[in-house]
């Protein structure tokens, strides 16, 4: 095998104790072995790197039916490289953990997270769409490549009767989570 010049494969992102930075991962072979190094060290750490956290708290719900209670909940929250991809309210730390246990490994096998770019075509329901802005916990903003609204824009009798009186800015948008089983990424 012959030797190759170090190349720039990826960035990784590590962790400082309290703050996280950007490194590039190179690779080249050499006397015939591949080898993979950050800042001429050998590199075999993690290139992604997930966590997950539940934060507890006590909350209070107010109710006029049943009478205000005081009740336990919390945020279970999934990281990639420091930036949170999935969050969801748990009553306690073992659903926390069962929600984690299935969310993590869809969350690895999501395949674009690096393809998550304003302008990317794709579809949401069949609908073609184009990738409008990208928010926090995993969720994506689309809109429709015609301006059009979505079908179910008009769900209310009034709104079908008169649909040029319906000005919502949400008629030709849809917030949802980048593991929808309604997106369709391979739209060219």
């Amino acid at each position: 095998m012959k030797d190759t010049k170090p190349k720039t494969i990826a960035r990784v992102l590590f962790n400082k104790g309290d703050s996280f930075d950007w490194k590039e991962l190179k690779s080249y072979t050499k006397d015939g072995h591949y080898r993979q190094e950050i800042d001429g060290i050998s590199f075999d750490g993690h290139r992604v790197l997930w966590a997950f956290t539940f934060v507890p708290y006590t909350y209070l719900k107010e109710s006029d039916l049943s009478g205000d209670q005081w009740r336990k909940g919390g945020e279970m929250i999934i990281y990639r490289n420091a930036v949170s991809v999935f969050r969801e309210f748990c009553r306690d730390t073992e659903r926390a953990f069962r929600v984690m246990q299935y969310k993590m490994p869809l969350l690895q096998e999501f395949d674009h997270w690096d393809d998550l770019v304003v302008g990317r075509k794709m579809y949401n329901h069949d609908v073609p769409c184009i990738l409008d802005s990208v928010c926090d916990d995993g969720e994506i903003i689309v809109r429709t490549e015609d301006g059009k609204p979505f079908p179910w824009a008009f769900k209310q009798e009034e709104k079908k009767e008169d649909p040029k009186n319906y000005e919502d800015e949400w008629k030709d948008k849809d917030k949802v989570h980048v593991l929808s089983e309604h997106l369709w990424w391979w739209r060219k």
